[in-house]
């Protein structure tokens, strides 16, 4: 359906249509991908409350498809269905940020959760230095003109019309959202920097987490054919000025000792961007030790599960991959703290991992975890400052408090 088209009918459908008791809608990645707390959450409510009419909205095709095949309720974001879905939703669910679906508004007996995909290290929201998002919106025009679209005289007429009979609906913000989630009482007080002090936090660990502990239905997701043999090192940096800083390197591309040490001790090394990165990929780098399997799409959840041990930075990926109980390192090759966004902690005070800065040193970790897997675990003292439950039950706490809040307990 043409967007304007969706828009307008939108707003009637949102005031001639009343909300539905255990109607829940979906959605994640800016309705691209099928992932993150909300995949979690939609598929526990599937699994465990089916008396809920629960729908994924998305806008790409594919994940369409990809929902679809799995035999779950998912509507095209702007198609009549998906359209009615959100209307009579009695509850949102967002994770990437609150766009993730369009046409969600402000509604009496409505509530709106933002399953936050990242605990605060790095500085967002309220937190970004100033004049942060400036810079990275300049750098944005110069990689790509911005278009503006003309406006017709008729559409504006019918924006005039719209507006009037519907009352002006009010898309829904953060201000909106009902609470968000730490994973430990460590992260309150920067999440309550990035989100405000009127923000309700609570201690509940993150749905996408949960799927760490079943083992059964993780192995059923789609990963890597023909590497269940190999050792399996992966490399999950965070983006650079919201994609578009500079990407990071794959490390050992020139280090040919290296790679044969890697070949010889039956490794192999998976290089994962943050998606935000994905447009400043070149051609990517691949033989039988590095994979760059940044543009294969596979859920974050899934590709930690399948390695042995991460090498992460400032993404949030290390603070679910704590949770499995394997080395991890902690590579900060770039002053991020200063020349980017900027961190809420200092890591390497509070590091998670083994901590490196230069491929020199990453390599000699990799070597000393290689020999003495069991001595670089981390403890349990780290584990448990950043993650209050490793039970793999987030979904069932959230789902709790949720139906709480909306009178069904």
């Amino acid at each position: 359906m043409n967007p304007i088209i969706s828009k307008y009918l939108a707003q009637i459908l949102h005031q001639i249509l009343s909300i539905k008791k255990k109607h829940w809608v979906f959605a994640s990645d800016y309705g691209n991908l099928y992932r993150e707390g909300s995949k979690y959450l939609f598929e526990y409510m599937n699994n465990n409350h089916p008396e809920f009419c629960c729908t994924y909205i998305v806008k790409n095709p594919e994940t369409y498809k990809e929902i679809k095949n799995k035999g779950y309720h998912v509507e095209m974001n702007s198609s009549l269905k998906g359209l009615k879905a959100i209307a009579e939703a009695e509850a949102i669910f967002t994770t990437q940020y609150i766009n993730d679906l369009d046409f969600a508004y402000v509604k009496e007996g409505r509530r709106f959760y933002y399953l936050n995909h990242g605990q605060s290290l790095k500085k967002q929201m309220n937190a970004l230095p100033k004049g942060y998002m400036e810079k990275v919106n300049e750098k944005r025009k110069q990689l790509k003109p911005p278009h503006k679209r003309k406006i017709s005289h008729i559409e504006r007429f019918l924006t005039r019309v719209i507006n009037h009979l519907t009352g002006h609906p009010h898309l829904h913000q953060m201000c909106d959202v009902s609470f968000i989630s730490a994973t430990s009482e460590f992260f309150i007080p920067f999440l309550r920097k990035s989100y405000g002090d009127s923000m309700t936090i609570k201690t509940l660990g993150m749905p996408r987490n949960d799927a760490l502990f079943k083992n059964d239905s993780i192995r059923k997701e789609r990963w890597i054919d023909g590497i269940s043999d190999k050792f399996v090192i992966t490399y999950m940096p965070t983006h650079r000025m919201y994609g578009v800083g500079q990407l990071t390197p794959i490390p050992f591309l020139n280090n040919k000792a290296a790679q044969q040490w890697m070949r010889d001790n039956n490794i192999i090394f998976l290089m994962k961007q943050h998606p935000n990165m994905i447009n400043n990929r070149v051609q990517p780098y691949n033989n039988d030790i590095i994979k760059d399997i940044t543009a294969e799409g596979f859920d974050p959840q899934v590709v930690i599960y399948h390695t042995d041990v991460l090498i992460s930075d400032y993404s949030s990926v290390w603070l679910d991959y704590l949770l499995l109980n394997r080395p991890l390192i902690t590579y900060l090759y770039d002053d991020f703290e200063n020349e980017d966004v900027g961190l809420n902690f200092d890591i390497r005070k509070e590091t998670p991992g083994h901590l490196c800065y230069t491929e020199e040193d990453l390599f000699a970790l990799i070597k000393k975890i290689k020999e003495d897997y069991d001595g670089m675990k981390p403890s349990n003292i780290i584990i448990s400052k950043y993650h209050k439950y490793q039970d793999g039950r987030s979904c069932e706490r959230y789902y709790n408090e949720i139906i709480k809040e909306l009178g069904y307990k």
